[in-house]
């Protein structure tokens, strides 16, 4: 899987110790309390949609993983993994470099597309 090694590329820039094993439950993690604070101490409020989530969320792995799980062709999975290990270990820098990638639209029309 891409994931694994976009992870793993990732992890081998800086240990950041985490609460969760998989980037599955990451996520699964950060939108249980998403109207709330949560693990991270956010805001919640109105119009934060799916949309407004992909955009702000700064874990390029995590990101990488809905991607790949909302069934983006194989290619655009190939070139975010580029783009994330050419950006350096800046995190917003490697979600901005995936999100050229593979915007919104790509993983929104991905899930539309699932059966």
């Amino acid at each position: 899987m891409l994931a694994a090694t976009l992870e793993a590329h990732v992890a081998g820039l800086k240990d950041r110790g985490v609460w969760y094993r998989t980037q599955k439950e990451h996520l699964q993690g950060w939108l249980r309390d998403y109207s709330g604070p949560g693990a991270y101490g956010r805001k919640g409020g109105p119009g934060r949609d799916a949309k407004f989530f992909y955009n702000h969320f700064q874990c390029a792995p995590g990101l990488f993983w809905l991607a790949e799980a909302a069934g983006v062709a194989n290619p655009k999975l190939k070139a975010a993994v580029a783009a994330v290990t050419a950006a350096g270990p800046n995190l917003a820098r490697q979600c901005a470099a995936l999100r050229r990638e593979i915007p919104w639209s790509e993983v929104e029309a991905s899930l539309l597309r699932k059966p």
